[in-house]
């Protein structure tokens, strides 16, 4: 459905909210459990933004395309995507703001650089307590819950974890609820 919708809107010459709507057709692929489909749309409409020039849009969907990248082991290819998105984000949009910080934090902490990955995720975190957006919420915990995990705070860790399950499972989000449910099982040993 999200397809046709969007296939609609660039038929309508309406690229740039067709583009912009990167973020919903990557959200459903890696809930499926399918980055490289999620890529392909995201790189897709992210070089389409570029080249119309557009950059409200392009800083949101740039961080979206790092997600997936880091997701899928090129962290470097992320970093320079998140560098992008940090240069073009504008200060008020609080979801690009947000997504550079907590997409870059885990890939600072497992370089070993434990505070400023904590630093960032937890501004991270506070930036995205500005809006009333769960899921911006949840994933940014989810992702502070990674870098605490990868600095041995497994009670930190399993606090922002509980945190993110919260918010999924009151937005409907039961796949990314059960993922948080079985991360804190498996640091827990399986004890839940």
């Amino acid at each position: 459905m999200l397809r046709g919708a969007r296939a609609k809107l660039r038929e309508l010459g309406q690229g740039v909210t067709a583009a912009s709507t990167a973020i919903d057709v990557a959200r459903v692929e890696l809930l499926a459990g399918n980055p490289a489909a999620a890529e392909r749309d995201v790189r897709a409409d992210f070089q389409f933004l570029a080249a119309k020039g557009e950059t409200y849009f392009l800083a949101t969907v740039g961080a979206m395309l790092a997600r997936i990248v880091r997701s899928q082991g090129r962290e470097q290819e992320a970093l320079e995507l998140l560098d992008a998105v940090e240069r073009t984000a504008a200060d008020d949009d609080y979801d690009a703001q947000v997504q550079w910080r907590s997409v870059r934090a885990p890939i600072l902490a497992r370089a070993g650089n434990f505070r400023e990955a904590e630093a960032l995720a937890r501004a991270a975190v506070e930036l995205a307590g500005r809006t009333e957006a769960p899921i911006l919420r949840a994933d940014a915990r989810a992702e502070l819950a990674t870098v605490l995990s990868l600095g041995g705070n497994v009670a930190g860790a399993l606090q922002a974890i509980e945190e993110a399950h919260s918010l999924y499972e009151r937005k409907g989000d039961v796949v990314s609820g059960g993922r948080m449910r079985t991360w804190a099982a498996e640091l827990l040993g399986g004890a839940t």
